[in-house]
């Protein structure tokens, strides 16, 4: 569900006069302490850099995450 938010973010027309550009900031807000808002954001970036270079580099991107801030995502062990 949430991959289909961010394809029908990039698919929206706004009016010209309030248009965003490509490297305007988009303010993303998370109710449940960032999870749900870092992944987003981590689509939107992905699919961004698979749209202008033609690949994309997840461990990267979650590795300058969790630099920026620790513990965004954990993973869950299963027994």
């Amino acid at each position: 569900m949430l991959f289909q938010v961010v394809q029908s973010l990039r698919g929206q027309t706004q009016p010209s006069d309030c248009s965003p550009s490509p490297s305007s900031p988009l303010l993303v807000v998370d109710r449940f302490g960032g999870t749900e808002a870092a992944t987003f954001c981590a689509l939107r970036t992905l699919l961004r850099q698979l749209e202008f270079e033609s690949h994309v580099d997840v461990y990267e991107f979650v590795r300058v995450s969790h630099l920026q801030r620790p513990g965004i995502w954990r993973s869950q062990v299963r027994e």
